[in-house]
């Protein structure tokens, strides 16, 4: 008996020196990230009546064309952060982009030094209809983003790029930089296009989101080579990958041509010939394996406190003798302790500057960069306090978990919730709900030191909606 009690109180002397939580930890349920979004891009199929002869003379080999319907077309998915995937009538669209009463998948990135991805369920894709949108007002805004269209399996395997188009540098077309061996591509009135061709952006594409006049390309034409070098079954992948500049870069999906069996059919009338009553397959040929939105599983709930309330703990700093914090821009941003010995004194009184930047005794300003540090420190404080082992956990807790949407009221709306954010520079240039507290930190450090008033707004914002634990 004497001897577990020497075990256990080794062991609790061993929790005080270390700050060792005795918290249990709370589980939540898995959930995905909020940037994890799908919508569906429109598919066709061509008929089962071969060489069908048209009304008015001609004969079309493969068969008429079909739309599968806005339930039926391919879903496409992203997780790229600051970015829209969304489909709209092709009927609202001033100059309409492929066939009357279907819809289109547009897929739009603006943020600088961006690489957005949307990525396809397996399919079977024949030909890709897309136009491209970036010129106009905003021209100076993508000179040099790079739009790109490729085929994968599941498991990322086996890519393909079928082709990329990067703007010019005066943002007035994008030029043909690539297409996959066999493929035909055709532009400007189907014109047959070849690597080195710029493709003008000249046709009225509506606006930036911000009210500037864009313009986008006429309709580009990729049909995929028929001879065996492109899998049956495959992934659909858009890529744009942003310059420097903040104009909006966008592919519309106006139609995918896809492979149906003819294991169950569906009568309609054809696009091409106007003949009701002919049948088109409908049957997948692919097994419907779809890319997964990430879960993030909250093992842990820490409670957030105020650069105020720790002020006041501080006063009492049994608990807290061993912590040290960053300060950015401070001790070459190494970990300073938070108390310093003093031997005129009786016991560990706060080290002043702790008691500066954490706004302690009157030192408290409203400086934007000067709150940011505070919070900084305090956000520190409660990690060290509650999370064993801390070090090694801040790279594995999701901002999510952490992060709480403002709630509102009755005529006072809620403040919109500050992820996701993005920054002007650094290591890491935007914040999501999959992001972890060590980007945080990491954002902090480079923000605080070298950000813009507007990083440091945004940063401002997520620190203050950290989770408080409050039940109020």
């Amino acid at each position: 008996m004497t001897k577990r009690l020497i075990i256990l109180a080794g062991f609790l002397c061993l929790a005080l020196l270390t700050n060792l939580s005795f918290r249990v930890p709370t589980t939540v349920e898995a959930q995905a990230p909020a940037d994890c979004v799908t919508a569906t891009a429109p598919a066709f199929t061509l008929g089962v009546d071969k060489n069908l002869q048209l009304p008015g003379g001609g004969v079309l080999k493969d068969g008429d064309l079909f739309y599968l319907g806005n339930n039926n077309g391919v879903q496409f998915t992203t997780t790229s952060p600051n970015t829209f995937l969304q489909t709209f009538a092709n009927d609202a669209s001033a100059v309409p982009i492929g066939y009357p009463n279907t819809i289109n998948l547009r897929f739009q990135s603006q943020t600088p030094n961006q690489v957005a991805t949307a990525l396809s369920c397996l399919d079977s894709i024949w030909d890709i209809n897309f136009v491209l949108y970036g010129g106009g007002a905003t021209a100076a805004g993508v000179a040099g983003d790079v739009y790109e269209l490729y085929l994968q399996q599941p498991d990322g395997s086996r890519r393909i790029s079928l082709a990329t188009f990067t703007t010019n540098p005066a943002g007035t077309g994008a030029v043909v930089t690539s297409i996959v061996p066999g493929a035909d591509l055709s532009a400007v009135g189907h014109t047959p296009t070849t690597v080195g061709r710029v493709i003008p952006f000249e046709i009225a594409g509506g606006n930036d989101g911000a009210g500037n006049p864009q313009l986008r390309t006429s309709l580009i034409s990729l049909a995929l080579p028929m001879d065996g070098s492109i899998p049956n079954c495959a992934q659909l992948g858009i890529t744009i990958r942003k310059a420097g500049g903040s104009g909006r870069s966008m592919i519309v999906l106006a139609n995918l041509v896809v492979t149906r069996s003819a294991t169950t059919t569906a009568t309609g009338t054809g696009i091409q010939s106007g003949i009701a009553g002919l049948r088109y397959p409908t049957a997948r040929v692919c097994d419907n394996i779809c890319p997964a939105c990430p879960t993030i599983v909250c093992d842990t709930v820490l409670c957030f406190a105020d650069p105020c309330t720790w002020c006041n703990r501080l006063s009492f700093p049994t608990r807290y003798l061993n912590h040290r914090v960053v300060v950015p821009g401070v001790n070459f941003n190494q970990p300073i302790p938070v108390f310093v010995p003093d031997n005129q004194r009786i016991g560990q009184p706060i080290n002043p500057l702790i008691s500066q930047y954490l706004g302690c005794g009157g030192f408290y300003r409203s400086e934007m960069r000067a709150q940011l540090i505070a919070h900084y420190i305090a956000a520190q404080l409660d990690i060290q306090t509650q999370l064993s082992f801390w070090w090694i956990k801040l790279n594995k807790q999701p901002l999510q978990c952490h992060v709480i949407t403002p709630m509102s009221m009755p005529g006072m709306p809620g403040a919109p919730r500050a992820l996701p954010a993005t920054f002007s520079g650094g290591p890491i240039t935007s914040l999501t709900d999959a992001s972890t507290l060590q980007d945080l930190f990491d954002v902090t450090d480079w923000v605080v030191t070298k950000g813009s008033m507007d990083d440091l707004q945004k940063l401002l914002a997520i620190y203050k909606q950290l989770n408080t634990c409050r039940k109020d």
